[in-house]
């Protein structure tokens, strides 16, 4: 005998089957047009290639990259340019140095000449004294300004972005204050040095008694703005881990001989011996050119610029890869957040402002708290507990005989 289950499902081309199974034309035209709707939400199928790195991890989202309609032949659209500032600012010591070197000699040549010409003179060209001037003249100018504009671009540009992206591992948040003199520092120096170059250093009239010119001012003024500059930037670095030590430590050498010889050089500048200032301001030139190069050698390599996004193409974003260490100061771009710690708060072994001030407030309330108590239920509490430590007493001392001494 069957059980009462199985009768109540009907057999297959009844009509209660078929009644059930057949929907009303109202419910036909919801279904249609939810399918519709779902197609049209669903995403099209890309045909661009994922890469290893675009993978949902754990089932999350993932992006795709297109490629771009305007992509040149033999260059997929998963190629993304990074520029390493450090080999790139160290190639424009050198640069500077060689273009230097370049008119120092087409000054030679124009006015064949074998004495040594200062600095000025080869970005110089008097054009209202009556001297016609040559091609050989015109290149120099091109070659001395070009090269000026260059540098002061390079060291405005790089050396801003960087001091923002350095991470010293000395636990305190202190970078948020380096930056401000350092960035104050450098428009300084690049103002001055780019003054100096553009200004013709027109020696003054014997008569008047006096040596200064704007072109020293500046001059001046771009030497001692750049030594404070770079010697705060190689501490900041010295405590990167990422940074190179080795290159950190010829740039300090570097920087004291350059010291030294400004200390030469503007001696003998004020005292009109141009046969000794002259030599020396050639190597305090060379000298920076060195100190530039051995800096743009110290900087952590995975600090990158990289194309710009939000419509702003032609000009890059400035980052540094990699996770933030323990104990890695990162409050130049992130101001008052906290770093990241261990166990122990910081290297001093004392608790932050905030974390003081929790727990005292902590204290406080306990012992608020425990008065309260001792008001409502002070006799009644003391009476508990000396209850309590006779009761634990006879408990204890209920197995010994009369007169007998208990051992504990």
């Amino acid at each position: 005998m069957q059980p009462k289950a199985t009768r109540l499902i009907p057999r297959s081309g009844g009509r209660g089957a078929s009644g059930a199974a057949r929907p009303s034309p109202k419910a036909k035209a919801a279904a249609s047009g939810a399918k519709a709707s779902s197609a049209k939400a669903l995403p099209r199928p890309s045909t661009a290639s994922t890469s290893s790195d675009d993978r949902p991890a754990g089932g999350g989202l993932s992006v795709i990259k297109r490629k771009p309609a305007s992509a040149k032949k033999g260059q997929t659209g998963n190629n993304v340019w990074r520029w390493h500032l450090g080999p790139i600012y160290a190639g424009f010591g050198i640069f500077d140095i060689v273009f230097r070197v370049v008119g120092l000699i087409l000054w030679k040549v124009r006015f064949q000449s074998s004495d040594l010409p200062s600095v000025s003179d080869t970005q110089r060209e008097d054009i209202f004294t009556g001297v016609p001037t040559e091609k050989l003249d015109f290149m120099r100018l091109v070659i001395t300004g070009s090269n000026s504009v260059i540098r002061c671009a390079v060291n405005f540009i790089v050396l801003w972005h960087v001091i923002s992206n350095l991470r010293p591992a000395w636990g305190l948040r202190l970078m948020r204050w380096f930056v401000y003199p350092f960035r104050a520092l450098l428009v300084l120096w690049v103002a001055c040095d780019l003054l100096q170059a553009f200004i013709p250093n027109i020696p003054p009239d014997p008569t008047e008694h006096r040596i200064t010119t704007p072109h020293i001012v500046f001059s001046q003024m771009s030497m001692l703005a750049s030594g404070p500059a770079y010697f705060l930037l190689m501490i900041v670095m010295f405590f990167d881990i990422d940074s190179g030590k080795a290159s950190l430590a010829a740039g300090m050498f570097t920087s004291v001989l350059a010291t030294f010889s400004y200390c030469y050089h503007t001696t003998y500048l004020f005292k009109d011996i141009t046969g000794k200032s002259t030599p020396m301001l050639w190597a305090i030139v060379t000298e920076t050119d060195f100190l530039t190069f051995n800096v743009g050698m110290a900087m952590p390599w995975r600090m990158i610029a990289m194309p710009g996004d939000l419509g702003r193409t032609w000009w890059p974003k400035f980052l540094r890869e990699g996770k933030v260490r323990v104990y890695e100061d990162t409050s130049a771009r992130t101001g008052s957040k906290p770093l990241l710690f261990t166990g122990q708060h910081d290297t001093l072994g004392k608790l932050d402002e905030d974390e003081e001030t929790f727990l005292q407030r902590q204290q406080e309330e306990l012992a608020g708290l425990n008065t309260q108590f001792r008001n409502l239920f002070g006799s009644s509490l003391d009476a508990w507990d000396k209850d309590d430590v006779l009761g634990d007493a006879e408990a204890g001392g209920a197995g010994v005989a009369a007169g007998e001494t208990p051992d504990f």
